[in-house]
């Protein structure tokens, strides 16, 4: 027997109605996350990695910032904070042969005054 158009779509808002509400926000968190994933893919470059000389050069030419702080992060690896007066900063990650890759970069560096703690 061959059902009508009633039947038909019954049966399909029955199986939509059937999700879960947790499935169906995780499947549009999933569906936003790879639609940022794609894009962001596509919009950025690769990481360039060069020497700490040429690292440094290319930020001081580029974008007129300079290194405010070194962290150890263990004994393969150190952090460096580079930043300009106009606000802008990059944080680079060396490797134990001194070559950096950036980490993260952007605008609105400010810093905080340090105060004294009183005991």
């Amino acid at each position: 027997m061959r059902e009508g158009w009633g039947g038909f779509w019954a049966k399909r808002f029955d199986f939509w109605h059937n999700l879960s509400l947790a499935g169906f926000v995780g499947g549009v968190i999933a569906a936003l996350f790879l639609s940022w994933f794609v894009s962001v893919a596509q919009a950025s470059q690769p990481p360039v990695c060069a020497p700490r000389d040429k690292m440094t050069a290319f930020l001081a030419d580029k974008y007129k910032e300079k290194p405010i702080s070194f962290m150890l992060v263990n004994d393969k690896a150190y952090l460096e904070v580079f930043v300009s007066e106009a606000g802008t900063w990059t944080i680079i990650s060396y490797n134990v042969k001194n070559i950096g890759c950036p980490l993260a970069a952007g605008v609105g560096y400010t810093e905080y005054p340090v105060e004294e703690e009183t005991y």
